[in-house]
């Protein structure tokens, strides 16, 4: 069974079931049926879920309401339990739960799309360098580096 460990600690397990497909569909607007199949610019909704921290909580709410319910908690408090690193493992492991979700012939060529995708969204991770010259290009658009000498006025002597 897929499961992530929230930012509290708490572990939360993901079994997927035709209610839970329908809820996410309906509370969340996700269609699960289709979280493998790419559109025209190769995205998948679970590819566009990886990028949509929100949603993506919204997916897992729904996926979890007995879990949910157990510890007590409410969408928000749920939400605060979510960041970088939780997405990341949460993402995975929903990918996880949704090819086991599926009839046994089918969940092997599942689970290897899950690995292409998985090594896609890996692949366009931009490097360190990358990220040092994105870096740099944010700060230059907002503090632009000052050259010469300055133009302020010169302070006026005293008379």
């Amino acid at each position: 069974m897929a499961t992530y460990t929230d930012r509290t600690g708490d572990e939360w397990r993901i079994d997927l079931t035709v209610f839970h497909v329908d809820r996410i569909k309906r509370d969340a607007g996700v269609n699960l049926n289709d979280a493998f199949v790419q559109d025209d610019a190769g995205m998948t909704d679970l590819m566009r879920l990886a990028r949509d921290p929100a949603q993506l909580v919204a997916v897992l709410y729904a996926a979890s309401d007995e879990q949910v319910a157990e510890r007590n908690l409410d969408a928000d408090t749920f939400a605060r339990r979510f960041d970088g690193d939780v997405i990341q493992t949460a993402i995975a492991a929903l990918s996880e739960a949704l090819c086991d979700f599926f009839p046994k012939r089918l969940r092997e060529p599942m689970h290897r799309a899950r690995r292409k995708i998985t090594d896609r969204i890996e692949a366009n991770q931009p490097s360190d360098d990358e990220l040092d010259q994105i870096i740099d290009s944010a700060i230059d658009g907002v503090l632009p580096l000052r050259t010469g000498t300055s133009t302020a006025p010169s302070p006026a002597a005293p008379a």
